[in-house]
């Protein structure tokens, strides 16, 4: 600190002060009143703003309640009753019938069934004749017989003709050619040329095929 001077009218003066040692600090004296507050000044410019801070984590998802119970059914409604049927149109007028299309031809008449005129009886070994291109053979014994059929030189059947066989009895037939070298007899039988009635009651057909050919078809062995 410079050195201090105080002025002396009687010398007209600055003189030096004396300035002795520093008393001690007196007591601090008490707070005076509160000023009045000043008017408040004009509000600064808005700051930036911060940078946002990081996401925090997800918390845990909470547990899932129970599914409540289910309401009841309401009552069904009653079924509304069915409308009146609607009246039926007028039938409509029927469109003229079409002109009957041409008749086919007639087909071929078929071969007519055959018609014994009578049954030939016989009890032993026989040989065909004319007559029994219309009549059924019998044949009725207890022993072994058969019926032959002689050459187309002997005995004309037209060819077509079917000779008709039946054993009526226990004993076997056989149906064989007269002269096998000449009349040629075919069937299924055991043996071709000379098949036998299979049984009691069985029948066969003789049929001419040719001038001196047969065959033989029915129950035979």
């Amino acid at each position: 600190m410079g050195q201090l001077y105080y002025y002396d009218s009687g010398s007209s003066s600055w003189l030096p002060t004396q300035v002795g040692a520093q008393g001690p600090q007196g007591t601090q004296g008490a707070q005076g009143s509160q000023g009045f507050q000043g008017q408040t000044g004009s509000q600064g410019s808005t700051g930036s703003q911060g940078a946002q801070g990081s996401q925090g984590s997800q918390g845990y998802q909470g547990t899932q309640g129970s599914q409540g119970s289910q309401g009841y059914q309401g009552t069904q409604g009653f079924q509304g009753t069915q409308g009146n049927q609607g009246y039926q149109g007028t039938a409509g007028t029927n469109g003229a019938q079409g002109s009957q299309g041409y008749q086919g031809s007639a087909g071929a008449q078929g071969q007519s069934g055959f018609l014994f005129s009578s049954i030939n009886a016989q009890v032993a070994s026989y040989t065909v004749v004319i007559g029994d291109a219309t009549t059924l053979v019998s044949m009725s014994s207890t022993s072994a017989t058969q019926i032959s059929i002689p050459t187309n030189a002997n005995v004309a059947f037209t060819v077509g003709t079917q000779l008709n066989f039946i054993n009526i009895n226990t004993g076997s037939v056989t149906i064989a050619a007269v002269t096998p070298g000449t009349t040629t007899v075919v069937s299924t039988g055991l043996t071709a040329a000379s098949p036998k009635l299979r049984t009691q009651y069985s029948q066969a057909t003789a049929i001419k095929v040719a001038t001196d050919s047969w065959y033989v078809v029915g129950d035979i062995i």
